[in-house]
């Protein structure tokens, strides 16, 4: 039986909330977060149904964030994970027009809750991380640039940053203070600096989750590598559902084999640019472990 989805609030959403009553923009504070959660709900689902465990949604003054047990997710997983909420915000948009040509007297009702999911879609599919886009261009980039993604979609969230707070000292200048572009700015500009953060947590947060996993069982897989292949190609087979053995290739034999605890080790201990073959070229610091 699946463990329910658990919703938290933090007290910045009940500052926000507060604020948006004493400015009259109640009504459509609520379809804004209707919109988020539905959001967040539609990536536990994918989440869920690609085997990982979705465990907690947090509503904040910032939006909502989804918890679970996935950040080990293969990066096909990823890339579904994080359409799924956007593609539901956007049916829900595209589903309305059609509801106000049979019910005309709804769109003074809805239409709150048409614009509040088309800002939702559009602005989680900037290709900036943390975005739910962000995250899709980091999954397609990996598979091609391998640890170059990183560095690529920095400057992309950096670009972006610098870009909003342009449109806020604009609209600041010519149509009075306006900080949702600002903090927005600021927003992509942290989320940018945060990403080799975020990977080495993704790292130490993949081994807590075997751990976890290991009391019901979970599958071992066997990958080969190219010597050539760097790290990031080591994390990119982990899964949050199995283990990865890897055989490491390099002129058409075998220089290591790994045990998915020793790939563990390298994940941690080196940085996503490095090369196996180079790694395996130093191999004293490992621990001596009998082979798969």
């Amino acid at each position: 039986m699946k463990e329910k989805l658990k919703f938290k609030v933090g007290a910045s959403f009940f500052a926000l909330a507060f604020l948006a009553l004493i400015t009259k923009n109640a009504f459509f504070f609520g379809t804004y977060i209707l919109a988020v959660v539905i959001h967040e709900f539609c990536h536990a689902a994918a989440a869920r149904r690609l085997g990982y465990k979705a465990v907690e949604i947090y509503l904040s003054a910032f939006g909502a964030v989804l918890y679970g047990e996935f950040e080990g997710a293969a990066l096909s997983d990823e890339i579904k994970i994080a359409l799924a909420g956007p593609a539901v915000n956007l049916c829900a948009a595209a589903l309305l027009p059609a509801v106000w040509w049979m019910f005309p007297p709804l769109y003074a009702f809805t239409q709150s809750f048409f614009v509040a999911n088309l800002c939702v879609a559009l602005v989680n599919l900037l290709p900036c991380y943390p975005l739910d886009g962000g995250r899709v261009l980091y999954a397609i980039l990996g598979k091609k640039k391998g640890a170059a993604a990183e560095k690529i979609l920095v400057r992309v969230g950096v670009v972006f940053s610098f870009l909003f707070f342009g449109l806020f000292v604009i609209i600041s200048v010519f149509y009075g203070v306006n900080l949702t572009f600002g903090l927005f700015g600021l927003f992509l500009f942290c989320g940018a600096c945060d990403m080799t953060k975020q990977n080495a947590y993704k790292k130490a947060a993949a081994l807590n989750l075997n751990s976890k996993k290991l009391s019901s069982g979970m599958e071992i897989k066997t990958f080969a590598l190219s010597a050539d292949s760097s790290v990031a190609a080591l994390m990119r087979l982990g899964g949050g559902h199995y283990l990865a053995n890897v055989e490491i290739i390099e002129n058409g034999r075998v220089i290591a084999a790994l045990c998915y605890d020793e790939t563990e080790k390298i994940l941690l201990r080196y940085p996503l640019s490095a090369r196996l073959g180079d790694i395996f070229a130093a191999r004293n610091d490992l621990t001596d472990e009998p082979p798969c």
